[in-house]
């Protein structure tokens, strides 16, 4: 059943990029300064352990309190947790610059920044995802979530190159101060725009448990697309871990230089702009879960051509050119998901549902590097690849097979 919308604000579309403009100029001071961040501790410490380590920082908030941030962001006024997020970041910021005397920095300080970082990110995105339909028509819903997609791959195109023209060129202390600007842009974008807000559901108090209990009912009553979430959850699983490894399939596979490995994340980069920006064209769709199923299956095509590639030149620019594909396939699958999620479920549960999925998807990584880094260890990237596309077709085309995620477009159309 289709969401009921409230009414939209004046000048809606002005509203929309207003605050999403503000988010993306956020986002590229956040990516960058996490990069220089990065190639900190790269230049300082030379350890895969201390960068591994910092990587699973970055991932517990979203596993562990995702489901207890849903509730809140229901609960609370949006803008509050907004601005919120905006101002932990900027207090993670200042740790560092009162922490970096006499050009030394404790290992410790920047692992309590990444941490803290991520808690922000955990209070920002379900908000942000829980807000979109309340700022959009219904018809727009497909083409803003493409975007915001958009916005967030355009920050992932810029940040390495920034993080490391600033790192290179500032002192740490200097380039944590990009971090508290955008910070700040963030909050007055925010600040500016409209943001409806809900009153509570009822006068009784209700504890954070017995809110999430709530939400996990309302998500359990939409059983087709409980099933979607949980299988693309399954096929990142796969997804991650195995794009993870692109630079070294690039280098040892292909025996091709660091100048393409970084071609290739760039050009998927490129792909996911691309792809967010043109889904508009996909706005009078009606059956949503198509596009979901078919740019899995081309995701997992091209995962298992490369798979099978000779390990020459000639396999790395067909490499090349399927992550093209990759890269368009993402934002279409993110986006028609998200907009399923979002006219699946009331306004008011939003919060809590994105509060379900987030640790989902937050847990894939860590999960999928947990098995499939040793079996890439033992049997080489290559057959990662193939194994990895092979099982991504396959649960496609599972979940096309269950009648409850066939019919997501009619429940959401009645």
């Amino acid at each position: 059943m289709e969401n009921k919308k409230i009414s939209l604000p004046q000048n809606w579309q002005f509203n929309f990029y207003r605050l999403f403009g503000g988010q993306l100029l956020s986002g590229i001071t956040s990516w960058t300064v996490q990069y220089a961040l990065i190639w900190f501790m790269t230049m300082t410490y030379k350890s895969p352990s201390v960068l591994a380590f910092a990587t699973m920082l970055s991932t517990i908030p979203g596993i562990v309190l995702a489901p207890f941030v849903g509730p809140l962001v229901d609960r609370l006024n949006k803008k509050v947790l907004l601005i919120g997020g905006d101002m932990i970041v900027a207090v993670a910021a200042l740790l560092i610059i009162f922490s970096n005397r006499e050009s030394t920095l404790p290992l410790y300080i920047v692992y309590t920044a990444i941490f803290i970082r991520s808690v922000a990110q955990t209070l920002q995105q379900p908000t942000i995802q829980s807000i979109v339909p309340t700022l959009v028509p219904d018809n727009f819903l497909v083409k803003a979530n493409g975007q915001i997609g958009s916005f967030n791959a355009i920050s992932t195109v810029l940040a390495p190159t920034l993080g490391f023209l600033t790192y290179s060129n500032l002192p740490l202390a200097s380039v944590m101060w990009i971090d508290i600007v955008g910070a700040v842009i963030g909050s007055i974008t925010v600040m500016l725009s409209v943001i409806p807000s809900f009153k509570q559901l009822s006068q009784e108090k209700i504890t954070v448990y017995r809110d999430l209990a709530a939400g996990w009912k309302v998500m359990i009553g939409q059983r087709g697309v409980l099933q979607l979430i949980i299988i693309v959850s399954l096929i990142m699983v796969a997804f991650v871990p195995i794009s993870s490894m692109y630079p070294l399939f690039t280098t040892e596979y292909f025996k091709m230089s660091l100048f393409h490995a970084n071609l290739v994340e760039t050009i998927f980069s490129i792909g996911m702009v691309v792809g967010g920006l043109t889904l508009g064209i996909f706005s009078k769709v009606k059956q949503f879960i198509h596009p979901v199923i078919i740019a899995i299956v081309f995701m997992g095509a091209m995962f298992m051509f490369s798979g099978v590639l000779p390990g020459n030149e000639l396999g790395f620019w067909l490499f090349f050119a399927f992550n093209i594909v990759v890269g368009l396939a993402i934002p279409i699958m993110n986006s028609f998901l998200m907009t399923i999620i979002q006219k699946s479920y009331p306004l008011e549960y939003l919060g809590r549902v994105m509060g379900v999925t987030m640790p989902l998807q937050a847990a894939a990584g860590p999960i999928g590097l947990a098995f499939i880094g040793p079996l890439a260890e033992q049997y080489g990237i290559s057959p990662m690849f193939l194994w990895g596309g092979i099982a991504e077709i396959a649960l496609a085309i599972f979940a096309y097979c269950l009648p409850a995620i066939r019919n997501i477009s009619t429940k959401i159309a009645d």
